[in-house]
């Protein structure tokens, strides 16, 4: 478990408000927000917020909407990967054409370091088809925010041209450690 204070951008709320506001409309949206007892006024993209509010809006997302995911995946997933439409610019598109999906995913610490603070990721193993790597955080994540991480990470592969996508992974939440395994064609 990493010191300090665990702690996550405002950007990783952006989407959320967004997806919530695309699949079910604006008045669900406000509803949500309303919920959220926690949730400031105004939430801005590179200020930092306590990793409990991230835990209680996943938590009120799975409450509120999980009804109504009709997709293979939960809605977290679907959040995750709608989160990488938001997060990857054009600059990290045009990248992915040429550089091969293994690389990109070793440098996910350059991505999780700008999103959640504390945090690091070691390459465990990898080859050119798979990558197993594991995340340190200073606390728990929580089941929610891990699942909308491997959304993102589904759709990263997508966007590099990858088939066959698998991502699984394996939480330790008493020493805030996550295992993801990654394999695609």
């Amino acid at each position: 478990m990493l010191e300090g204070k665990p702690e996550i951008r405002g950007s990783f709320f952006i989407p959320l408000f967004e997806f919530v506001k695309e699949k079910y409309g604006k008045e669900k949206l406000e509803e949500f927000k309303k919920s959220i007892k926690e949730l400031p006024e105004e939430i801005y993209d590179n200020a930092w917020y306590p990793l409990s509010l991230a835990k209680i809006s996943m938590e009120k997302l799975k409450q509120m909407f999980e009804k109504y995911s009709y997709g293979k995946k939960d809605i977290c997933w679907e959040l995750g990967r709608k989160s990488c439409e938001y997060m990857l610019n054009t600059f990290y598109k045009f990248l992915m054409k040429f550089i091969s999906p293994s690389v990109l995913l070793r440098r996910a610490s350059d991505f999780l370091i700008k999103y959640h603070k504390p945090s690091d990721v070691r390459v465990i193993n990898s080859g050119p088809k798979f990558i197993k790597a594991e995340l340190e955080f200073a606390d728990n994540l929580g089941e929610l925010i891990i699942r909308r991480i491997c959304g993102w990470v589904e759709r990263f592969l997508e966007y590099a041209k990858c088939k066959n996508i698998i991502v699984r992974y394996k939480n330790y939440p008493a020493k805030a450690i996550v295992i993801i395994e990654v394999s695609w064609e």
